[in-house]
């Protein structure tokens, strides 16, 4: 019922992601968290700029060669992305898209 009162086209393909800023971040996700910021050059955990993996390395995926090959396979030219954002955050995401 909520998703009927949205905006949301639901007669067209999306992309979808789930964000977390939450305690997530500090049991299950924390693995994923670290190995980021270590390929990033960061080598230990009090020299992270954030505790958790910004936004716009999300938004890289899309970008990436992978990405384009799946998407390819779907359709012939390229289209702009309906992109559905969940999170326990939406206040830091909203300021990072803004960036």
């Amino acid at each position: 019922q909520f998703i009927r009162q949205t905006d949301l086209p639901l007669n067209s393909g999306y992309d979808a992601i789930h964000v977390r800023r939450g305690d997530k971040l500090e049991t299950e996700s924390r693995q994923e968290v670290v190995a980021y910021w270590h390929s990033q050059g960061y080598d230990r955990v009090g020299q992270f700029p954030t505790n958790y993996i910004p936004f716009r390395h999300y938004l890289r995926l899309w970008d990436s060669t992978d990405c384009d090959s799946y998407w390819n396979g779907f359709q012939t030219q390229a289209t702009t992305r309906l992109v559905y954002v969940a999170t326990d955050d939406p206040t830091t995401v909203k300021e990072e898209i803004a960036k």
